[in-house]
């Protein structure tokens, strides 16, 4: 009877055990699609008076992370996925600032963190900084002052976005500034690939292994860069553009729909009327396509 007691429990335990990973690859699947959360694995959650909020600073190892907003009054903070007690972040909110930070651990669950913030709590004087290390950051459907947004691996995510300064900095993985109005965007990526879209005054962009992609219906109002190692860059502005191209490569074909016109090496132009400000674009090895957005 002792033998067969032992058994049970043995069975038992494996059955939570591959029933935790089960629900960790589910969770791995599901945030593939964190425009539509609907994650089962609730692990907890907080949630605080919808007050201003001046300053929301994030520190995470281990989870993916979703800022975002919500219909709901009031701010929250939720949990999914495989937490446990000695990771589960340290939430403090007081006097306007948020501030969340959770420490590494070396299980292999996968978890997400998800911060509500209603229309009400954010804005024009809202700061966030994220300094992300392991996973997916998405940002989305908010108005705030600045953004600053740290990732080492996995996709930086920011979608309809309205604020003056967005810094995005990644070391493996892509960026993502979607549909989004803001005044200067720097995006930065050791590997992977920048797209960028919306409304902007000013662009930074630099990847030294992966291509740039843009979409702008209307004219940026300052000087911009756009700067790759290994990789195409592909800018569509608007059709009533005015700028000064500077354009250089080693050996990789450029071309220019504005003026027609199709090159190699370096290519400096002025486009549309009376141009005031200049567009920089520089690659080592990847084809530079500078058209109008349809």
């Amino acid at each position: 009877m002792l033998v067969v007691a032992w058994i049970l429990v043995i069975l038992i335990f494996l059955f939570f055990f591959f029933s935790s990973i089960g629900k960790g690859k589910a969770l791995l699947l599901e945030k593939n699609h964190l425009s539509d959360i609907t994650l089962e694995d609730k692990f907890d959650s907080y949630s605080y008076d919808a007050e201003k909020i001046e300053d929301i600073s994030v520190n995470c190892i281990d989870e993916s992370l979703v800022i975002q907003h919500t219909d709901e009054p009031e701010i929250s903070v939720v949990m999914y996925g495989g937490w446990e007690a000695q990771n589960e972040p340290k939430i403090s909110f007081k006097n306007g600032i948020l501030r969340i930070i959770q420490e590494a651990s070396s299980d292999m669950y996968e978890r997400l963190l998800v911060i509500n913030l209603p229309a009400t709590s954010v804005g024009e004087n809202t700061n966030i900084n994220v300094e992300h290390v392991e996973k997916d950051i998405v940002i989305k459907n908010i108005k705030i002052n600045k953004l600053n947004a740290i990732n080492k691996n996995g996709l930086i995510q920011i979608e309809n976005i309205e604020a003056k300064n967005i810094f995005a900095k990644n070391n493996a993985g892509g960026i993502k500034i979607l549909e989004s109005n803001v005044e200067e965007i720097n995006a930065e990526t050791y590997t992977g690939a920048i797209n960028l879209s919306g409304k902007a005054n000013k662009l930074d962009a630099k990847s030294n292994s992966g291509s740039i992609e843009t979409h702008y219906k209307t004219n940026f109002k300052d000087d911009c860069s756009f700067q790759t190692t290994v990789g195409s860059i592909n800018l569509f502005l608007s059709k009533k553009s005015s700028f000064i191209l500077d354009c250089s490569s080693l050996d990789s074909q450029i071309q220019n729909d504005f003026t027609e016109t199709k090159t190699s090496g370096n290519l400096n132009q002025n486009v549309g009327t009376n141009p005031k400000h200049k567009i920089v674009v520089k690659t080592e090895s990847g084809f530079v396509l500078v058209s109008k957005n349809v």
